[in-house]
């Protein structure tokens, strides 16, 4: 989650200085910018597990592989 965050630093930085602001959202830039940076953001389902890339992924390959197998027995009914 670490690069996320640094990603994310990296990309307000570059709205800051291509695009001239007001003094007060400037500011809450910068307080948002400094909190992406030095706190990790952890998303949890109800505190039971974290949901990442790595949870993500699982669930993406379990329904894919599900699809798989329901197009298999359709072509086997179907023939």
């Amino acid at each position: 989650m670490r690069l996320d965050g640094e990603f994310s630093l990296y990309q307000i930085s570059r709205i800051r200085s291509h695009r001239p602001q007001k003094p007060s959202i400037d500011h809450v830039i910068v307080m948002f910018s400094d909190q992406l940076h030095f706190h990790d953001a952890n998303f949890t389902v109800y505190g039971l597990f974290p949901i990442n890339l790595t949870s993500i992924f699982g669930m993406f390959a379990g329904v894919f592989t599900y699809v798989i197998i329901l197009i298999q027995f359709d072509t086997i009914l179907a023939n």
